[in-house]
């Protein structure tokens, strides 16, 4: 694929702050929220409402005392779980943009680095075209990776942008206020790119959707928004201590 193709080329991206918020948690809390609450709304009209109901082929009138342990043990669990995902849903939602990643050049031999944080696994990583240093908070122990295959995996997997000059089969579809790109990658995953019409040198809001295709197909992986900010400008990096250490051992 020519990146130019976009209307913008990610190799004319120097240095830039990445913060993302997933929209996967609270989609997911949504879905389940608001399918218990019809439940719980429609037993709650049957009981205000004192309509006669059937329990194990019995009928039951308003009153009788296996009606109202019923509607008394019920009603509570039904509505409580709904307003808990709805809470956890709103929370979700609100959440602000996490910072992901940080872009910059080396201040030794100013090549690229990449420094990601990787909050569901507690890692901080650093990577480079040439080495990669995984610092894991929650062991408290620091990897090291070299080979070519594995600097080239924690690439894709972190840097979605690197696959696009790769890609042989995909759609772009150009719409008033964004961008698309469609494809397919080697993974069994069918990736959507949404390009904000906003750009400095790179959009400033990209939203990625992941699903499977194939035997699972349609099952969500990813749902997310990534901002851009200062970009190609001075970066502000907090790199982990033990990190640090390692890379002055280089020298």
């Amino acid at each position: 694929m020519n990146l130019s193709e976009l209307g913008f080329d990610f190799s004319n991206l120097q240095t830039c702050t990445i913060k993302k918020k997933n929209h996967l948690f609270p989609l997911i809390t949504t879905i389940i929220g608001l399918s218990f609450l019809p439940i719980f709304i429609v037993f709650l009209v049957l009981f205000l409402l004192q309509v006669n109901i059937e329990m194990n082929n019995i009928p039951t009138t308003y009153g009788d005392p296996e009606y109202m342990k019923f509607f008394s043990i019920f009603l509570p669990v039904m509505g409580g779980i709904s307003l808990i995902f709805i809470i956890l849903s709103i929370y979700g939602l609100t959440m602000k943009p996490k910072l992901y990643m940080v872009v910059d050049k080396d201040k030794t031999n100013f090549d690229t680095f990449y420094y990601i944080y990787n909050s569901f696994r507690k890692e901080y990583i650093y990577l480079t075209e040439n080495f990669v240093l995984i610092y894991n908070e929650r062991y408290k122990n620091l990897r090291e990776e070299t080979s070519y295959r594995e600097i080239s995996k924690i690439k894709n997997k972190f840097i979605f942008w690197k696959e696009f000059s790769d890609l042989k089969n995909y759609v772009v579809k150009r719409k008033r206020n964004k961008t698309i790109l469609k494809y397919k990658s080697d993974y069994r995953y069918q990736k959507s790119y949404h390009f904000s019409n906003d750009i400095h040198i790179v959009p400033n809001k990209i939203k990625e959707y992941i699903s499977t295709y194939g035997v699972s197909k349609g099952n969500i992986q990813g749902f997310s928004t990534y901002y851009f900010e200062a970009v190609n400008r001075r970066q502000i990096v907090d790199i982990h201590p033990e990190i640090k250490r390692k890379i002055a051992s280089f020298i």
